[in-house]
C-alpha cells in the first residue's frame, strides 16, 4: 500500500526541435523576349489607375496593390507631361526609351529620378505629337529601353484623359 501513495517522477517534456529558418524562394526567372509581330504580343499584366492631386493629374498602370510600370504625369504648374517606366540606369546616364504604336515609334532620352522603387523618366511638352500617337494606337503601344522587358500597354481613357488635362 505504501508504493500506492508514492509518486512516480514525471520526466521533462522533450525539448523543441530546432526550427530551420524559412528558405526565401530563388527570384522568379526573367520573361523570356517578346518575338513575333509586336501587334501580336500579349498586353502586360496590370490596369490604368487615374487620379487627381494638387500637381495635376497621373495615370498608373500595373498590377494593382504593387509600384506602377509606367506613370503619365500632368504637372500643371511646369505644364510638362512626364512619361515614367519601372527601370535603372546609372546615376548621371540617359538611354533610349522607345514609344511604339500602330502609327509611329519614337526614341526619347530618358534620366534615371533617383526614387526608390527605381524610374526612369522624359519631360514632354503637352504638344508632343506622338503622344497623340499613343493615345489612339489601335490595341496597344509598347514601351521599351534596353535591359528590361517590354511593356505592352493598352491605350485606356487614362492616357488621353492625362494628356488633355495638361492641354486645357
Amino acid at each position: 500500500m505504501l508504493s500506492a501513495c508514492s509518486s512516480r517522477p514525471v520526466p521533462a517534456p522533450p525539448a523543441p526541435r530546432p526550427v530551420a529558418p524559412p528558405v526565401a524562394p530563388p527570384p522568379a526567372p526573367a520573361p523570356p523576349a517578346l518575338t513575333g509581330k509586336w501587334e501580336d504580343w500579349p498586353l502586360s499584366p496590370g490596369n490604368w489607375v487615374y487620379r487627381q492631386d494638387a500637381r495635376g493629374s497621373v495615370a498608373l498602370f500595373g498590377k494593382p496593390g504593387l509600384d506602377a510600370d509606367l506613370i503619365l504625369r500632368c504637372d500643371r504648374g511646369s505644364r510638362k507631361i512626364y512619361l515614367s517606366r519601372a527601370g535603372r540606369i546609372g546615376d548621371g546616364d540617359e538611354a533610349d526609351m522607345t514609344l511604339r504604336a500602330s502609327t509611329g515609334l519614337k526614341a526619347f532620352r530618358v534620366r534615371g529620378t533617383g526614387d526608390t522603387p527605381p524610374y526612369v523618366a522624359v519631360a514632354l511638352a503637352p504638344t508632343e505629337p506622338h503622344l497623340d500617337v499613343m493615345a489612339f494606337s489601335r490595341g496597344k503601344f509598347i514601351v521599351s529601353i534596353k535591359g528590361g522587358p517590354d511593356l505592352v500597354i493598352p491605350p485606356w481613357a487614362e492616357v488621353s484623359r492625362v494628356i488633355e488635362d495638361c492641354r486645357g
